[in-house]
């Protein structure tokens, strides 16, 4: 019966339920108990309104952002809350009134309402509420990753290409392996982005992980070898310095970019021992959220390579239903799902795909992926 607890658990939830493989529901029943426990602890109401706009609730979004704005209604979140409905189940003259709002949020509150907006349907708007943080007087280097990322949600990967370089390094070089794992060549520019290089001490983010995958995919074992070295080296420093924690982090990505080369090479099934302890290791927030989403996918994929698409799924819906969610992952769940027999959910996946990406750019074979994989469903559940 503690509120703080309840609220707490949710929280955690939130942010690294995707990294423990926990469903939503999770945090969703953390935070709606906290709810039960107090309705005036407001806290307990703000990722809880995020949750159920991007699952598209539209009943139970009215019910909490008014219930949240009666008790906070001069907060940033209130604010934030009522935005996205507008944007997600409004009329089209509120859709206008919200965007035409835009110039009058700070970045805090740009970057609350784009929390609401991270799903298939809402991925539009939370581009032209990402590019509104992004070009604002106030705006961080964060505004222009979440401006990067959502393009490629939408499958804008040349747009996305052009805008790399406002991001600083350590993001930029893993957006260019998410842009290489969705199939973009481009003219180079990812390549060299992609080249092993050294380390600086004061970088934080495990940028060989994505060096180093490249490099594999590319077979040159060299660069790879060397991409271990370095995130070996991080891990033996950091432990002489004591943090056990920090060690234990980038040895399970050292672990994780050897697991990597073994499935590519094909032993898929060491590959997978490998791959499971070093998600369990390179665990935390940032700089380890997008390193970990990495392991999560190509786990889904050794799982897929393996016959066993029930274990698959639980990994890509942890993609799935991200904070930053991949989009890729919905078309890989559609397949998935399709092979398991389960209609429904696939349907509902490849939609959400074809929804996520109805701009993407024009040369891209995934949208036709999914349209002839949905026509082929049988009828039925």
């Amino acid at each position: 019966d503690d509120v703080e607890a309840w609220y707490l658990l949710g929280d955690t939830y939130y942010h690294l339920g995707e990294q423990a493989l926990a469903e939503r529901s999770e945090m969703d029943r953390a935070f709606s108990r906290a709810i039960e426990l107090d309705p005036d602890f407001s806290p307990s109401y703000i990722h809880l309104i995020e949750h159920v706009h991007r699952e598209g609730d539209s009943a139970r979004a009215t019910s909490l952002v008014t219930a949240y704005c009666r008790s906070a209604p001069a907060s940033r979140y209130c604010r934030a809350g009522r935005l996205g409905f507008d944007l997600l189940f409004g009329t089209a003259a509120a859709k206008e009134q919200a965007l035409a709002a835009l110039d009058t949020l700070d970045v805090p509150t740009l970057f609350d309402l784009g929390l609401n907006l991270a799903s298939p349907g809402g991925f539009r708007y939370r581009q032209i509420v990402a590019d509104a943080a992004r070009a604002h007087p106030d705006a961080a280097p964060a505004q222009s990753f979440y401006a990067v990322r959502t393009l490629i949600a939408r499958g804008r990967l040349r747009e996305a290409v052009d805008r790399l370089d406002d991001l600083n390094e350590p993001v930029r070089v893993g957006v260019a392996l998410l842009l290489h794992e969705h199939g973009f060549g481009g003219d180079g520019k990812v390549d060299r982005l992609l080249e092993v290089r050294e380390l600086a001490p004061q970088v934080l983010a495990p940028i060989p992980l994505f060096s180093g995958a490249h490099a594999v995919d590319q077979e040159r074992w060299s660069d790879h070898a060397r991409a271990m070295a370095l995130l070996r080296d991080r891990a033996a420093r950091l432990l002489e310095q004591g943090d056990t924690l920090g060690a234990r982090r980038w040895t399970g990505i050292a672990r994780a970019l050897e697991g990597y080369a073994l499935w590519k090479r094909g032993n898929a099934q060491q590959a997978l021992s490998l791959l499971e302890t070093a998600q369990q290791e390179a665990l935390g927030l940032t700089p380890f959220v997008v390193p970990n989403a990495f392991i999560r996918m190509w786990i889904a994929e050794v799982y897929a390579q393996l016959g066993r698409p029930q274990e698959a799924v639980r990994y890509y819906r942890s993609l799935a239903t991200a904070l930053t969610p991949d989009a890729l992952a919905y078309l890989r769940l559609g397949e998935l799902y399709a092979q398991l027999g389960e209609r429904e959910n696939a349907r509902r996946a490849f939609s959400d795909f074809l929804t996520a990406w109805a701009e993407a750019d024009a040369d891209s074979p995934l949208p036709a992926r999914a349209r002839e994989a949905l026509a082929a469903l049988p009828a039925g559940p």
